[in-house]
């Protein structure tokens, strides 16, 4: 995640991965079965996060937390997806 920017990213799309988690509960809640299922699966995201997260921020290293390596171009895709999501969302059920 240092590539990146710094553990506070890593962080911030963890906290972005529990929120597309109770995205999808409101979601699903409210009767919307395909944007709760899209929130479901953006949420899944939280355990590569964590591994992240918990890889960079640890001073004894675990191996099976050093097997999920940051790949910004599926960081930055999936956080491209989750705000056109988002905006389709708003735009046209407004």
């Amino acid at each position: 995640m240092a590539s990146l920017s710094n553990p506070f990213e890593g962080l911030a799309n963890v906290f972005k991965s529990i929120w597309a988690l109770f995205l999808g509960i409101a979601f699903w809640n409210s009767g919307e079965m395909i944007m709760a299922s899209l929130m479901f699966l953006f949420s899944i995201l939280l355990i590569y996060y964590l591994f992240i997260v918990l890889d960079t921020s640890l001073v004894k290293r675990i191996k099976i937390f050093s097997k999920a390596k940051p790949n910004p171009f599926l960081i930055n895709l999936e956080t491209l997806f989750f705000f056109i999501v988002l905006m389709t969302y708003i735009t046209f059920n407004s």
